[in-house]
């Protein structure tokens, strides 16, 4: 049961805090109890009735009355007790056979509730289960009540007609009787309280273990508004009634002791009637001010971007209710948040597309004809001034790069349109060519050479089932992170090998490699967590923009597929066909414009 009591110090002993329902604590290393003064060690099963602690008060409570006002001997005393236990040890396990006879759905948790039959359950069973645990208090309450009537009858028999006394037999048994029922008045309430208790942390315990949420969203809360505060008051009230009735009692079947006898026997009972009603509004009060802070505490804590589990709901009417709507409320929210997220980041990728088109569109429309001058113009300088001693070198110079500029605006024209319109595919060694044209521009000549790009052919004579424009987008951003961190990080012998395997193209470098867990955090919808880096939006849009074509992006986990180091991206789209091996077919160059001089 060790386990059992950490997982409940866990998950319900946090609802109490010190300075507001006193002190919460671990008796011993064991965690035999985790509420100060309650049970020690605590109830492992329903059938055990009550805690230790409020046994010994059924004890003092039941036993000095008995003594000091009818005095029996010590034989008389040890007789009654004898036969009281052997009353109990017999009729208790027929009473129980009888209520579980009464109640069938308690059978499965009375005598004690093993984690493999819960894990068993059905989610109906599992609603059943948690509506019987409201319902179990009430139910043991007045059955042990009633069952303690009839059991209490051997025992009032030898106190009438076996211990010596000097008032009538009706006197004597109203005597032990009305004894009795102050104890089993104070047994009957006591057990309604703790069974609340022992179900509330129960209920914690398996909702913590097997996740209890859809039981405790399909449950009804089954019982009376007021039951819990009419059974705690009614025990309470008749405590009190009874105990001055057994006062009254003793006045008069010992009319002829003196005052000190009286004033001693009197304050007896009113002190034993306290110390049962204090126990009980102890109890009482220990349960509400728990539950209650229990909801204060989640309240207090609560974080939007955590996807905590629901609040276990308690086997009381009026907290399980508030619980249950409390549960309802925050999910409400998460499921507010959870749109708003994924409106953000929709709004995110339309802009960010949006604007991705102008400014390539612009960049694309206002260069391409200067840059075709500029190229035109280079040529025939070098024609006329490639062997001059001066001006040569600067000549090539303005040719490579005007080459270069060329080559950037080609590829920002692919990203911008289709070969036709209504094509959703295309080659996907032509989307390689343009990615890398773009991909040269945004890195050092020097660095970007000395990165070893690997093309296999089985990936490059793919035709895959999506459009130029969005592939040449996906590989941009895909090769610039890999490119990006061997670079940034001064990876010996940098490689980028895209090959097919398995129905998947795998994006393969030599960096520093990129966890499956990070993968997730870094492109899943979710606000960003206050206190951690700002990360861009590329990889999540590009993901997205992958898992709107109907196609799939994940991270390989490391030691899988040959990997020794770096990250695998491993990009399935929709459609993925074999096409007949050809060379990439490039966007055709225009006639350059000539200026007029």
């Amino acid at each position: 049961m060790a386990d059992e009591n950490e997982m409940t110090l866990r998950v319900f002993g946090d609802s109490f805090s010190d300075g507001q329902v006193g002190n919460l604590r671990v008796v011993d290393k064991k965690r035999k109890s985790i509420f100060h003064g309650f049970q020690e060690p605590p109830m492992k099963r329903l059938i055990d009735f009550l805690s230790p602690l409020s046994w010994l008060f059924v004890v003092i409570a039941g036993s000095a009355p008995l003594i000091f006002i009818l005095e029996p001997s010590l034989k008389e005393y040890f007789v009654g007790f004898v036969v009281d236990t052997i009353a109990y040890s017999i009729f208790t396990p027929l009473s129980w056979k009888l209520f579980q006879k009464f109640y069938p759905d308690t059978r499965v948790y009375l005598n004690g509730l093993s984690d493999d039959q819960v894990a068993s359950l059905s989610r109906a069973e599992r609603v059943q289960l948690v509506e019987s645990f409201m319902l179990y208090p009430k139910r043991a309450a007045r059955h042990s009540f009633f069952a303690s009537l009839i059991k209490v009858l051997p025992v009032q028999l030898v106190i009438v007609f076996y211990w010596q006394h000097s008032v009538s037999n009706w006197t004597q048994f109203a005597l032990a009787f009305a004894s009795s029922l102050t104890t089993m008045t104070y047994f009957y309430g006591a057990m309604f309280l703790e069974a609340h208790f022992f179900l509330s942390r129960e209920l914690a315990r398996l909702h913590e273990k097997f996740d209890f949420s859809d039981a405790f969203r399909d449950c009804r809360i089954v019982g009376s508004k007021r039951d819990f505060e009419f059974q705690e008051g009614l025990a309470l009230s008749h405590i009190l009634v009874i105990s001055m009735g057994l006062q009254v009692l003793t006045i008069l079947a010992h009319h002829s002791e003196g005052a000190s006898a009286y004033a001693s026997k009197l304050i007896l009972v009113g002190a034993m009637s306290l110390m049962l009603f204090g126990r009980i509004w102890y109890l009482g009060t220990r349960f509400s001010l728990g539950s209650l802070d229990q909801v204060i505490s989640r309240m207090t804590g609560y974080r939007p971007e955590e996807n905590r589990p629901t609040l276990a709901l308690s086997s009381a009417y009026h907290y399980a209710q508030f619980f249950k709507s409390f549960n309802e409320t925050t999910e409400r929210l998460r499921t507010i948040e959870r749109e708003m997220s994924i409106l953000v980041f929709r709004e995110s990728d339309r802009s960010r597309f949006r604007a991705l088109g102008e400014i390539s569109a612009l960049v694309a429309h206002d260069l391409s004809g200067p840059l075709h001058v500029t190229r035109y113009c280079a040529q025939e300088l070098n024609e006329e001034l490639a062997d001059h001693p001066v001006y040569g070198k600067y000549v090539q110079m303005i040719l490579t790069n005007s080459e270069r500029a060329n080559d950037l605006i080609l590829g920002l024209r692919a990203r911008l349109r289709n070969e036709s319109s209504s094509s959703l595919s295309c080659h996907f060694a032509e989307a390689h060519h343009h990615a890398l044209n773009v991909l040269k521009t945004q890195f050092s000549k020097t660095e970007f050479d000395r990165v070893q790009i690997v093309l296999e052919p089985e990936a490059s004579n793919l035709e895959v089932g999506i459009s130029r424009v969005d592939l040449i987008h996906i590989l941009d951003n895909l090769y610039k992170n890999s490119l990006g961190n061997m670079i940034v990080f001064h990876v010996e012998s940098p490689e980028l090998r895209i090959r097919y395997q398995d129905g998947a193209i795998l994006i393969q470098d030599t960096g520093t490699g990129l966890s499956r867990e990070r993968f997730e955090s870094l492109t899943a919808y979710q606000f960003e967590t206050p206190g951690k880096i700002q990360v861009g939006l590329g990889l999540r849009l590009t993901r997205r923009l992958i898992e709107v074509n109907g196609g799939q992006l994940q991270v390989v986990e490391p030691g899988s597929s040959g990997q020794l180091a770096g990250t695998i991206m491993s990009l399935k789209l929709k459609t993925v066909a074999r096409a007949v091996a050809r060379a990439p077919r490039m966007e055709l160059r225009e006639e350059p414009v000539y200026a007029d001089f």
